[in-house]
């Protein structure tokens, strides 16, 4: 229990770079962030499986392919979407209620505790995300744009709450995919995504006659790819990776709720980028969340079902 929940604070804490990364090539669109990170996802994921050599099932490459676009090609998307128009505080308290209904249909599946007991975490957790994001509140933008980016908020709640709960019962149901084989796949079926869409978004799109500008290198070019390697190698690969291995031994309904876990350590990158400290209303909310989670885990620890770690197959192919 305790290594499974490391793993899973491990990729949180990767993953928390995904609010700060796109605020330093906000030159690029959208669809350029999203693409330009899962294109090199998918090129370390290539180069790993040329590397090993093995083949895999076509069942295989069918559900990696459903993952990846569900959950990173749209789930990215519409997230990077909601963080323009809707605002970063009110996309983090959209995405940040995802921990909720994963732990209430994890325990629905797994039945770790009674409900009124996990009625206590999800409340302290809604009011620790409402606390730690009250103080960013701006004036919003223009309605139309504010509802789009509202919309997009709610599409990535929905796409990243289905990932996390059918990923962990899909990794509990076959140990014999191992956790970094799981992440070059999705890698791969990332890149395949990209390739398909890259032809029919550049036809339709205004920006098309300066695709040039990607072969000029200037300083902008230069942190698009960088910001794009970092978000592909390190948040995507790397993060899948751990993010994979906790979801293999932690019960559902304790692996959704260290998901808050992304906002929180998104935020301490954003304080630690402006050298400021958090207010007393913010830092208050991290703790409530802190407790929020360390109950959840009391909980689930405690439960008369325990959940088995399951061990990946270490045969080497």
């Amino acid at each position: 229990m305790i290594k499974g929940t490391l793993f899973g604070l491990l990729a949180c804490f990767i993953w928390g770079l995904i609010f700060v990364i796109p605020g330093f090539i906000e030159e690029f669109s959208s669809i350029e962030v999203v693409f330009g990170r899962y294109f090199f996802y998918g090129l370390l994921s290539l180069v790993f499986f040329i590397s090993k050599g093995k083949r895999y099932p076509l069942s295989l490459w069918k559900r990696a392919l459903g993952y990846s676009l569900v959950a990173s090609i749209i789930y990215y998307l519409s997230l990077v979407l909601a963080l323009r128009f809707a605002t970063p505080p009110i996309a983090a308290i959209i995405l940040g209620l995802a921990p909720i209904p994963i732990t209430l249909y994890g325990n629905w599946k797994e039945k770790k505790c009674d409900y009124l007991q996990l009625a206590l975490p999800c409340l302290l957790l809604l009011v620790g995300l409402v606390m730690v994001n009250a103080p960013h509140f701006i004036n919003s933008p223009t309605p139309l744009l504010f509802t789009f980016g509202l919309i997009n908020g709610f599409i990535s709640f929905a796409t990243w709450s289905w990932y996390a709960v059918t990923n962990a019962e899909f990794l509990k149901q076959n140990p014999h995919v191992r956790s970094e084989e799981w992440s070059t796949l999705m890698g791969i079926a990332n890149l395949i995504w990209v390739v398909l869409f890259i032809l029919p978004v550049a036809f339709f799109y205004s920006d098309t006659p300066l695709v040039t500008k990607y072969f000029l290198f200037s300083p902008s070019i230069k942190k698009f790819i960088l910001g794009s390697m970092a978000l592909g190698f390190v948040c995507s690969w790397v993060g899948g990776f751990y993010w994979n291995k906790a979801s293999r031994i932690l019960p559902i309904s304790l692996s959704g709720q260290l998901l808050i876990f992304e906002t929180v350590f998104g935020l301490l990158f954003v304080y630690s980028l402006e050298g400021a400290f958090p207010s007393l209303l913010e830092t208050s909310g991290i703790i409530l969340l802190l407790a929020a989670v360390s109950y959840g885990v009391h909980l689930t620890s405690r439960g008369k079902a325990k959940a088995p770690e399951v061990q990946e197959n270490v045969s080497q192919s």
